[in-house]
């Protein structure tokens, strides 16, 4: 036996009251029991029993509730399906507002829920549950202790989330729960939200967004993949951090009229420079300490780079990606962490656009017209392998294979940055194939 109550404040008029009991009837319902009286419920005596609980008036029916009892085992499905061929029959509510009219027992409306999307929060999670229509069947604020408690409910279904910080974390836990995960890149799901913003609309745009089968999906990562990818985003930092000390150095000894070439090897320079033009001991010593910095850094990028060595000899796939041009350990290991499974992609040109490595394209009136690279996807990535193809191009000559070949051709008629480009380009499709089909590069191939 099922119940169906009425949201508070709606009306309905007698006559859709009776088209509820025929639409009930068309979908093998047998029993069906309310506390409102239908005068014209003598007309369906195939209904076999209709009890009347009570008499309320016609048009506040606030507190109906339809007791529904149905043959060989339909469940709220069936229920669903009467409401929505009783609203089709009468265009007088549409499909998308009818679940807002009625309210469905917790314990059905779970074993409805197809696709779940949740917009994540720092502390708040705010939850939008659909049905197999897209019909809105839950719409629930949580927190993050009674987040993970409330899926491990839910049966399996669809859950969506924005690729966002923390996403990849709870999307293993939730993967933990038997559920199927979808990770949405934020700016596919902007274009889903309608009206004005906030964390519900959010959650239903995120819904609307994994719906749509041309949607884009971010890879959930392993957790090993996640550890190697905040190593290199450390390195990065690090990274930035010694070049931002190093310009500091150039520009505070260029207001005391020292100047030395750029480079790590000319601040070996740095303080015989200073003792030379006899600068005030509290700027040496300022300069110093930055010197100190640069010198600790520098450190810990090498042992960080030892590290990555050690953990792609223990990789197979990175030690294929060794064997390509231009690919050096650094390059490797953020492949590896970063992409991992290239099978996702369905070409290497699906694969290289995934780096910005391709024009990007504004055509219109049946004319292509092609711009420079798109630069979307990760600018990490796309960044090592334009400065593995600048190195490459350096002895680009002593290679006789048919990339150098096809190197060469290319520089005789285009500027170095757009071979260079080209040339990722290329590297990036070399890697889709040698992550995808297995194998390492094969030199004789035709470029």
């Amino acid at each position: 036996m099922f119940f169906v109550r009425a949201a508070p404040g709606c009306n309905l008029p007698n006559d859709l009251a009776s088209g509820m009991l025929l639409a009930f009837l068309d979908t093998g319902v047998t029993r069906i029991g309310t506390d409102h009286v239908f005068p014209t419920v003598q007309q369906f005596v195939d209904l076999r029993d209709v009890r009347h609980i009570g008499r309320r008036d016609y048009h506040a029916m606030h507190q109906t509730r339809f007791i529904i009892d149905a043959d060989m085992g339909f469940g709220t499905e069936v229920i669903l399906v009467a409401l929505m061929r009783w609203s089709a029959r009468f265009e007088k509510l549409g499909e998308s507002k009818l679940t807002r009219f009625l309210s469905f027992p917790k314990e059905d409306l779970m074993s409805t829920v197809t696709l779940l999307g949740i917009d994540i929060g720092k502390n708040t999670f705010h939850l939008h549950g659909q049905d197999a229509r897209g019909n809105q069947l839950l719409r629930k604020k949580l927190n993050r202790s009674q987040l993970l408690p409330y899926l491990a409910q839910l049966p399996s279904c669809k859950i969506a989330m924005e690729s966002c910080g923390g996403s990849q974390w709870l999307a293993r836990q939730i993967e933990g729960l038997g559920h199927r995960v979808q990770l949405i890149a934020a700016q596919h799901v902007k274009a889903y939200v309608t009206g004005n913003k906030n964390d519900f609309i959010d959650a239903e745009a995120i819904c609307e967004a994994a719906s749509r089968p041309r949607t884009r999906s971010v890879p959930v990562k392993t957790l090993e993949q996640q550890i190697l990818s905040t190593e290199h985003k450390l390195r990065k930092s690090w990274v930035d951090s010694r070049t931002r000390i190093i310009n500091q150095v150039h520009a505070f000894l260029l207001e005391f009229g020292i100047i030395f070439p750029v480079g790590h090897a000319a601040l070996e320079q740095v303080p015989a420079l200073m003792e030379h033009h006899e600068l005030p001991i509290r700027l040496r010593n300022a300069v110093e300490r930055m010197l100190l910095d640069i010198q600790r850094l520098t450190k810990d990028i090498k042992a960080i780079d030892v590290e990555f060595k050690q953990q792609l000899s223990e990789d197979a796939a990175g030690m294929r990606l060794l064997s390509i041009p231009g690919i050096g350990p650094l390059t490797a290991s953020a492949l590896v962490a970063d992409v991992g499974d290239a099978s996702i992609y369905k070409s290497s040109r699906d694969f290289a656009a995934s780096l910005g490595l391709v024009p990007r394209q504004y055509s219109t009136g049946g004319k292509t017209s092609l711009l420079g690279i798109s630069k979307r996807g990760d600018k990490y990535l796309r960044c090592l392998l334009v400065q593995g193809a600048h190195a490459l191009m350096i002895r680009i000559d002593k290679r006789n294979d048919a990339l150098g070949a096809w190197v060469r051709n290319l520089l005789a008629r285009k500027p170095p940055n757009k071979v260079a480009c080209a040339l990722a380009n290329k590297m990036a499709r070399i890697v889709w194939a040698v992550l995808a089909r297995g194998g390492s590069y094969n030199v004789q191939h035709i470029a």
